[in-house]
């Protein structure tokens, strides 16, 4: 299974290179915060430096809204075409359910089709352009902002797997759904369908305890103690997947050095090991070992690998 976290800034990279190099994450994926045809570039020159894959989820100027009508319609493919070309081969492309926030589905059957047209002409252009034959995947969107609650239902999820190539599932959107939706997160998650399409499981923390981002409610920090059990489980029910990917994007309490490297080796490390405990000890060791400039990353990394042992 390959495993992934956000592709933040080129500040970065040396981080990104130590988990490369020490094999935690094989997988960079776009936009981790910035959906900008710069950023684009930076990630695709790592991508191609460390021969590691890229996940798109997302291009400059198009709406991550896969029911929309202005879904690609400014996206500059010319410009994307030649950044992307540096590349070997994109696989796929994913991006979210339903339509823009704020706006409500007037008439299902014709957000279906805008659906399907959509999707299609995503995959002829990067045809047309790139000469990849993609697939193209659909992830469930979070409930706490202004999307259509039609879009949100576990019915409407499942029938949208159903008709991409590929399911991304996202444990904090769905649980913020549920909160929404007014039923547990359990529920919620038993209650999908089609779990054999999802291929890629996106995680990140949703916890705050730190006072910052309070208002935020998709926070895509740092994951916690409390979540590292929803991540094991997700990873066990969904049979197929393919790649995880840690959204984590804003830093809380320590440095972003620190905190990139504390999400991708716990990540790693609930995927390898599927077992809570161990999951639990390594995020301590990090936390608590890991100097903010990662000066001490050798040592520490050894720790965590004798401790999963």
């Amino acid at each position: 299974m390959d495993i992934g976290i956000n592709y933040l800034d080129k500040e970065f990279d040396k981080v990104y290179g130590i988990l490369i190099e020490n094999k935690f994450i094989n997988t960079l994926k776009f936009p981790g915060k910035y959906c900008t045809l710069e950023e684009l570039e930076n990630c695709i020159d790592i991508c191609k430096r460390y021969n590691i894959k890229i996940d798109i989820h997302g291009l400059p100027k198009m709406v991550s809204a896969v029911s929309s009508n202005s879904f690609i319609k400014d996206v500059q493919w010319e410009e994307i075409s030649k950044i992307i070309k540096r590349y070997n081969k994109v696989t796929h492309i994913s991006t979210h359910i339903g339509i823009e926030n704020g706006k409500k589905i007037e008439n299902k059957e014709y957000a279906e089709k805008i659906f399907e047209k959509n999707m299609q002409e995503m995959k002829t252009c990067f045809f047309k352009y790139l000469d990849d034959d993609i697939e193209f995947g659909v992830e469930n969107i979070p409930g706490g902002f202004k999307f259509d609650e039609e879009t949100l239902k576990p019915e409407y999820i499942s029938n949208a797997w159903k008709t991409a190539d590929f399911g991304v599932f996202d444990i904090a959107h769905a649980k913020l759904a549920g909160e929404t939706l007014g039923v547990s997160y359990e529920d919620y998650r038993n209650n999908l369908l089609e779990k054999n399409k999802v291929k890629i499981l996106h995680v990140s923390g949703n916890c705050e305890n730190c006072g910052k981002y309070l208002d935020k409610k998709d926070k895509h920090i740092l994951t916690c103690q409390s979540e590292i059990k929803d991540t094991i489980d997700a990873i066990n029910e969904f049979k197929n997947l393919k790649l995880v990917v840690s959204e984590y994007a804003y830093n809380t309490r320590y440095s972003y050095e620190k905190e990139i490297m504390i999400e991708a080796i716990l990540l790693w490390t609930m995927v390898n090991t599927k077992d809570e405990k161990k999951s639990s000890k390594v995020l301590e060791i990090l936390k608590l070992e890991l100097n903010d400039d990662i000066g001490n990353w050798k040592e520490v990394i050894n720790k965590v690998i004798d401790s999963v042992s």
